[in-house]
């Protein structure tokens, strides 16, 4: 990637809420007086309450502290939501796309359904976050996708319709899931370390894609339907987890890591 494919990136103004919880209030009012200028309104006066409580001229222009990985497992509910969201959906995800190359049936059509119910789980998800929360969809889709995993598993292949049609919803469900992860992700993390949390766990849970092929393979050797089974107690062991997940519907974004730790109570 080139300085070229970042330029639109760089005409975007940091985000006043990171700059205020950085002390850095003196470039968080200017931007925001500019936003405010831009939309032709006005700063209103309870801002300037804000901006003294920010203030402080011993830490104005800088950190207490600079943001680390590490931050994201130093109190105790911080470490369980990012292993929990580190443990994702991912290998099971990788693996229902990887195991169409080893199944039987026309892989170019099962390729195609398994690549059109991403629309449909986009709409679902639009449609359920905002009405439902984000808890009980993301335990449910896990819960879905692992009960179809491990059914596809036992239907038997003369019955082939049946199998295909459990795996695909099975699939829309695990698709499902994973979105919804990088939505709780950015709002469990408090403003100082948001961009790293969503960042190591995009990251984290890329290893799934990683070994999934070992999985697959491996255990496929085995019995053919063996990957499948794996799948299935995965995503019902993660359905269990995500109960451990605090409901984030409809809360204020955590500021400080002390925010985090409040959720729930």
């Amino acid at each position: 990637m080139t300085d070229r494919d970042n330029l639109p990136s760089r005409l975007i103004p940091e985000s006043p809420r990171w700059l205020f919880t950085m002390k850095r209030t003196k470039e968080a009012m200017e931007i925001a007086t500019k936003m405010a200028k831009r939309n032709g309104k006005t700063i209103p006066p309870e801002y300037n309450e804000v901006r003294m409580e920010f203030l402080d001229p011993d830490t104005e222009e800088s950190t207490s502290s600079t943001p680390s990985p590490l931050d994201t497992f130093r109190t105790p509910k911080m470490r369980r939501y990012t292993l929990i969201l580190m443990f994702t959906s991912s290998v099971v995800y990788q693996g229902l796309i990887m195991r169409l190359g080893i199944v039987e049936g026309n892989l170019h059509l099962e390729f195609f359904i398994s690549g059109v119910v991403e629309l449909p789980s986009a709409i679902i998800f639009y449609l359920t976050v905002d009405r439902l929360g984000r808890r009980l969809p993301f335990v449910l889709t896990n819960i879905i996708g692992g009960i179809c995993c491990l059914a596809t598993a036992f239907i038997p292949e003369d019955i082939l319709w049946l199998k295909n049609t459990i795996a695909v919803i099975g699939r829309l469900a695990i698709t499902l899931g994973f979105e919804i992860v990088y939505l709780v992700s950015t709002e469990l993390y408090p403003t100082a370390l948001r961009n790293i949390g969503v960042s190591m766990t995009s990251s984290l849970s890329d290893v799934g894609g990683i070994v999934a092929p070992f999985f697959l393979y491996r255990l496929a050797n085995v019995w053919t339907e063996l990957p499948m089974v794996l799948y299935g107690i995965m995503s019902l062991l993660y359905g269990a987890l995500v109960l451990l997940l605090p409901e984030t519907k409809g809360i204020d974004l955590p500021e400080t890591v002390e925010d985090v730790e409040a959720l729930g109570r």
